[in-house]
């Protein structure tokens, strides 16, 4: 989508969650549901442009955890050695941005499910900070294990 795709406004959801007018169950924020079929209805595309008028991207709200840090630790597809991995990359790399990512990593809040409605331009940007780091990360993966994160 980064770079293949032509449309000013892109987006990624998950194949269970959707971005919606809720009504009728727990609501996680004003444009998140689980399930779709307690949603009164799913945001259409003249309703997702007439939000994109008042900020460049939507995400879901975010949710209150144990620290970030702590979350990714105790899973066993990230782990200590990979969270090592990333914030050494990041504190050696991009030092720029290694005291927010401590603070990050230090708080309780977060959004998990990677979906996000919002301008290519800005997409892109975060798109070409953010793969640069997972290379890497895949790279090291290699390295040290002969497997990639996908195997």
């Amino acid at each position: 989508m980064w770079k293949n795709c032509k449309e000013d406004i892109v987006g990624l959801v998950h194949y269970r969650r959707y971005f919606a007018h809720v009504s009728g169950l727990r609501v996680k924020s004003r444009y998140f549901a689980v399930n779709p079929g307690k949603c009164f209805h799913i945001l259409s595309e003249n309703e997702i442009l007439s939000i994109l008028k008042d900020c460049d991207i939507v995400v879901k709200q975010s949710e209150k955890y144990e620290s970030t840090e702590a979350v990714f630790r105790k899973h066993l597809h990230v782990g200590n050695t990979q969270w090592d991995r990333l914030e050494n990359i990041i504190k050696n790399k991009y030092s720029d941005y290694y005291g927010i990512f401590k603070k990050n990593a230090k708080s309780a809040r977060h959004i998990n499910c990677n979906m996000f409605i919002g301008k290519k331009k800005i997409i892109a940007r975060y798109c070409m900070w953010l793969f640069p780091i997972l290379y890497e990360m895949n790279d090291i993966q290699i390295e040290q294990t002969g497997k990639r994160y996908c195997d």
